[in-house]
């Protein structure tokens, strides 16, 4: 089945990463031995959720650290070439209008030895979609899936409803976290609808299919080591770091402190540097790169999102009935100075359509007219965005309100009616990008005379509040967003809320319901056409048509979402010109998916010769290559031998591969047989194209020369 590549909505915005040093950590008791750090690839994480390894939770706030190194998902999500990259699932796709069908990696194992089946799969997409514990895809389920179905030992069936044909939401299941049957299928009759509150801490009752298994988890830190024989070894995955370390860092200032010492490897956010709030437009930092500067036109293409900020529409009436209000706010707000401010330029004004500048096709489907028939504008990137004009905000609330810019406002006067604020505005405590900016909107809506602060939170805290409907405003983002579809946040607007990270972050179906059935009519529609189309974007002007004149949350900047890459320890980063090393891959937990090819720094290929250099056609040759391990510990180290010069990306084709352990200190030479039928002179390569810091890279490809001849 030929494969689907297509780009879709990110449904989580949580980037994770870890670090550790070389102490003693506890596990259950048990003591763990010490990690050199020459042995672990550091990451980070930034969620509430610590001590939970449930999947099905996981899934539901949006991911929780460490999951995705023991349960993988069906495919991850490659957001730099947008699109979906098998992992479970062999390959995926349409056989009818009505069939989306998945195929399952005949290698694919639980750590028990037990195969993952179809049963396991199609198990696990009905406890994802199951609305009675809010599972991720129940409302992707509900609205356009008919069932879910084990064919054979290896085949899915998704078969979607009657009104949506060919719906692209069925891609959304690839994303699904697997977890085998025979065991929770027992906690779920065990747990019921609670089934989110168990926690799954035991890492000897994970028997998940990952490269990894649980090793510690506490608040401050996870651990995971890699599994031996991880699959036969017949995916790649070679030379994964022994272990995966990942350090609870929620504030993006130490994030960056702890990254520039070098004490993990990679750091994402929302702007290609990081800064603390100021007033002032901030340096951009090249000390993790000589050069930092150029090094970031690599992240041109990297996805995007759009912020918002949310009212509470449950609590605050007065916002949610008057749209004069929520225009006067959106006049209030000078999105160009919260970019250059708190995005150090990287970004822009967000439209009312809450459709990023910077996707592809997005002119095209931008209802002009009818942002321009509600709004004053101004053109940003070829689309109209709503024009900062403070003096129009106040115009506005001196029509409708009784007050003024220094006694503050009431509706609709100060006899009968409703003061208009005070009002708070939370973020997470260490989020500084979203920070600055509520900070800045604050007094935005301050000088026009709504009393507003901003308060920050602790993570945990504000997911509970923001879940709960406890805030009086808080800003968030839309989605993130694959480079190539203008569709992807639709359905992040619109999407029956979830969790704090999965569907509407302004609840639209709870509180527009008057609208909702509608424009859920028409985004099953529009997932079902070709994006480009003439239908496509006539139906999605149709959408905005119902939504934009409504002002649903208030638009804010859009963001540039990266990955900064750099460490001693390890070598292979992914460049703009070579994208398929190290690529951008999110999944549920998407860190793990760096490490795809990612190899130790210590290892050197000090040789490789061929045995004998002429051959006759049909008749082997073998090739040696001498390794060298220049550090303190024993490495794993993977040895391709391609057929053609070597190039960036992916490299010629792999004539053959084998894994080895190079011990510390030693040398090792590998060898490995190869036969070509056709007479000719080939270039044979070993050893990637590998880049570490900017010192060294020892992955430079050794060329050598192999003579065929025709048989006499």
């Amino acid at each position: 089945m030929k494969k689907k590549l297509l780009s879709i909505a990110l449904v989580s915005l949580l980037s994770v990463s870890l670090l550790l040093a070389t102490t003693a950590l506890v596990a259950k008791g048990q003591q763990v031995e010490k990690v050199p750090r020459e042995q672990y690839w550091g990451d980070f994480y930034a969620s509430g959720y610590r001590e939970h390894f449930n999947p099905i939770f996981a899934a539901i706030v949006g991911g929780t650290a460490g999951i995705g190194d023991v349960y993988e998902p069906l495919a991850v999500t490659d957001i730099w070439r947008a699109e979906y990259c098998p992992v479970l699932a062999q390959d995926w796709g349409f056989t009818d209008e009505y069939t989306f069908e998945i195929h399952i990696q005949p290698e694919a194992y639980f750590r028990d030895g037990s195969p993952v089946l179809a049963e396991d799969v199609a198990f696990s997409l009905r406890t994802h979609s199951n609305p009675r514990w809010g599972g991720f895809l129940s409302g992707t389920f509900g609205i356009y899936v008919e069932s879910i179905t084990a064919t054979d030992e290896k085949t899915v069936q998704i078969k979607l409803k009657k009104e949506y044909p060919h719906n692209l939401n069925a891609l959304q299941f690839l994303t699904a976290t697997i977890f085998p049957q025979d065991r929770w299928s027992g906690l779920l009759e065990k747990y019921g609808e609670n089934i989110i509150e168990y926690k799954n801490d035991d890492p000897k009752e994970h028997n998940g299919s990952g490269p990894y298994e649980l090793m510690a988890l506490t608040k401050e830190k996870i651990i995971t080591r890699r599994v031996e024989n991880y699959w036969g070894e017949n995916l790649g995955w070679y030379f994964l770091p022994e272990y995966h370390v990942k350090y609870n860092l929620v504030d993006s200032t130490t994030r960056w402190l702890r990254f520039k010492e070098d004490d993990y490897e990679m750091v994402t956010g929302w702007v290609p540097v990081s800064m603390p709030y100021t007033d002032a437009n901030p340096d951009i930092f090249d000390w993790w790169n000589k050069k930092g500067k150029t090094r970031l036109e690599k992240y041109e293409n990297a996805p995007i999102g759009a912020s918002i900020i949310v009212p509470n529409y449950e609590k605050l009436p007065l916002v949610r009935n008057n749209i004069w209000l929520r225009k006067a706010l959106a006049y209030a707000i000078d999105q160009e100075a919260q970019v250059e401010k708190t995005q150090g330029g990287c970004g822009g004004p967000t439209p009312p359509n809450f459709l990023s500048p910077l996707v592809p096709k997005v002119r095209e489907y931008t209802n002009t007219e009818v942002i321009e028939k509600n709004f004053e504008t101004t053109m940003k990137f070829g689309v109209p965005v709503i024009k900062y004009d403070p003096e129009k905000a106040v115009e506005i609330l001196k029509e409708h309100c009784e007050g003024s810019v220094e006694e503050g406002w009431w509706y609709p006067n100060k006899e009968i009616g409703e003061r208009i604020g005070p009002w708070t505005i939370e973020t997470v405590n260490g989020w500084v990008n979203w920070m600055g900016s509520i900070k800045m909107t604050a007094k935005a809506w301050s000088d026009i005379g709504i009393e507003t602060k901003a308060n920050f939170l602790d993570y945990g805290l504000w997911a509970e509040r923001f879940n709960n409907l406890k805030f009086d405003w808080i800003i968030t983002g839309t989605a993130g967003v694959s480079p190539l579809s203008p569709y992807n946040l639709f359905d992040p607007l619109f999407a029956p809320f979830v969790s704090t990270w999965i569907g509407s972050r302004m609840r639209y179906n709870k509180f527009f319901p008057e609208h909702a059935k509608e424009i859920q009519e028409l985004l099953g529609k529009l997932w079902s056409l070709p994006i480009g189309s003439e239908e496509s974007i006539e139906v999605a002007k149709k959408i905005q048509e119902i939504y934009v004149p409504q002002l649903p949350a208030i638009p804010t900047w859009f963001y540039v979402r990266h990955v900064q890459w750099y460490t001693t320890y390890w070598v292979n980063e992914a460049t703009k010109d070579d994208p398929y090393n190290m690529t951008m891959v999110y999944a549920i937990d998407g860190s793990r998916s760096y490490l795809q090819n990612v190899y130790p720094a210590s290892i050197k290929t000090m040789d490789f010769t061929l045995l004998p250099k002429v051959v006759q056609a049909g008749e082997p040759t073998t090739a040696q290559v001498t390794l060298k391990n220049e550090g303190k510990y024993d490495q794993r180290y993977a040895v391709y031998l391609r057929k053609g010069p070597a190039e960036a990306g992916p490299g010629p084709e792999i004539l053959a591969r084998t894994c080895t352990i190079v011990p510390a200190g030693e040398t090792r030479t590998v060898e490995l047989e190869v036969l070509l039928d056709e007479p000719g002179s080939y270039t044979l390569t070993v050893d990637d194209w590998r880049i570490g810091d900017t010192n060294s890279n020892p992955g430079d490809p050794i060329e050598r020369t192999l003579i065929v001849l025709e048989k006499p």
